[in-house]
């Protein structure tokens, strides 16, 4: 499944978790006791079926069909990004730091001013629920970099990429010699046909032998009863969980589970995050408000005035349009009005184990008879404990185009600078061809008037 770099990496990663576990007083939020492996779908030779890793900073979500496979989505992170156990320094993502920062210093200035963004980024822009969304893309392109810089670039990336073991990479072009393609996950040996012997950890390596299989976890007619198992050493035994449900459902579906992955932001901030997608003559505006559990008290106070521990439809209203309140939306100078269009709340239950968002849907109508044009939007709502993102989506109309965008280094204030085609031109002809009628209706006149001789 992983490459020798790849299972260190996961390895680092989830024994970061342990000390951030530690560092944070035993916080149960952390530690590698929060990371889950699932099988969905019944694991084939010939059918789709996936398997997902994960928890605080690590998702692998590893789909197999037959001889083909992939990995992704796929999130690499590490908090702390540097740790010591036993004297020894560990940073699980040091050689993407490192080799980011050789990229970044081998950029011209004129380069080096696009690749570095000038905001600060406080959360995923797209995630989970928001499938077949594009966000502008912003930054240096790989096409204006010499040949040198693109191979670091193309070694950067494979730090990210080359996780998956060799054979999974190989499988692409065909199978290796020796051996299928289609062998690229195993997790157990089960059992031994012949002695009888149980074997319950990992294998040493990614070959396979007849007797080797992927058990889902399930109640069926097999010799040893199956399970879901949480893995946190290679050498230690697998322990059943019986408690973690694994959900079969269509294994060729990529999820991503959102809620032993809620707590990516930090949870001390109120984040506010909106996606602006432009049209022709409106705008469309998401914002999802998702509140730390360390601030929900402020926020439910804010939402609940009346304090009797329940969100009632008449106060999330009225909190929504509190918000709208504090959001000033302008085009050309012109302050707009965006219109709620719809609003959904979680329960307080959800937003007290930080997995909680509000999202609004609002949309303002805009002019169509300026071709170059900018939108401006500014989010103020409870400044004091907020952190802001702020982005725009690729156009689904291809007569309009993304210019710009400009933000403050919080994100609070963000512009954004686009052109419509032929907006602003169908005027324009028409004011040439009124200027042209009243030039010959004025030359009748004239000829009218002029004295006959």
């Amino acid at each position: 499944m992983l490459s020798r770099r790849g299972y260190e990496k996961v390895q680092q990663i989830v024994e970061g978790d342990e000390v951030l576990k530690h560092n944070e007083r035993d916080n149960p939020m952390f530690g590698k006791d929060i990371f889950y492996m699932s099988i969905l779908g019944t694991p084939s030779e010939k059918e789709p079926w996936m398997l997902q890793f994960g928890g605080h900073h690590l998702a692998l979500n590893i789909t197999v069909a037959g001889e083909q496979g992939i990995l992704t989505p796929t999130l690499t992170g590490a908090q702390p990004a540097l740790y010591t156990i036993d004297g020894k320094t560990i940073r699980p993502l040091g050689q993407e730091s490192d080799k980011a920062l050789a990229l970044l210093n081998a950029l011209d200035e004129g380069q080096r001013k696009q690749a570095i963004l000038s905001y600060r980024v406080a959360d995923l822009v797209l995630g989970p629920g928001q499938d077949g969304k594009t966000i502008q893309p912003e930054g240096l392109k790989a096409s204006a970099m010499n040949s040198q810089q693109r191979t670091m670039l193309m070694d950067l990336v494979g730090e990210w990429a080359n996780i998956v073991h060799e054979s999974a990479a190989s499988a692409a072009d065909g199978p290796t010699q020796g051996r299928a393609g289609r062998h690229v996950v195993r997790l157990e040996r089960e059992y031994y046909r012949r002695t009888r012997a149980q074997h319950h950890g990992l294998l040493p390596d990614s070959g396979t032998e007849r007797g080797h299989r992927v058990c889902a976890a399930t109640v069926g007619r097999r010799s040893f009863a199956a399970c879901p198992y949480h893995v946190p050493r290679p050498d230690q035994r697998l322990r059943q969980e019986g408690h973690r449900k694994v959900k079969r459902i269509l294994a060729a579906a990529l999820l991503l589970s959102t809620g032993q992955f809620a707590f990516a932001h930090r949870l001390d901030e109120y984040l506010q995050a909106t996606l602006i997608s432009v049209e022709k003559t409106r705008a469309l505006l998401k914002v999802r408000l998702t509140p730390g559990v360390a601030i929900v008290p402020i926020v439910l106070a804010e939402i609940d005035r009346n304090g009797d521990g329940v969100m009632s439809e008449v106060e999330q209203r009225e909190y929504a349009e509190r918000v709208v309140r504090d959001l000033v939306v302008t085009a050309g100078g012109e302050r707009l009005t965006p219109r709620p269009v719809s609003a959904k709340f979680p329960t307080i239950e959800e937003m007290r184990d930080g997995s909680g968002e509000i999202q609004l849907q609002l949309e303002t109508s805009l002019r169509n008879d300026i071709r170059n044009r900018s939108l401006t939007f500014e989010n103020g709502h409870m400044r004091q404990i907020s952190a802001y993102l702020a982005n725009a989506l690729v156009p689904s109309d291809p007569s309009v185009r993304i210019a710009g965008q400009y933000r403050n280094s919080s994100q609070s204030l963000y512009r954004l600078d686009y052109v419509v085609a032929g907006a602003g031109s169908d005027w324009a002809v028409w004011g040439c061809v009124r200027a042209l009628g009243l030039l010959l209706l004025g030359r009748v006149v004239l000829s009218k008037r002029a004295p006959r001789f």
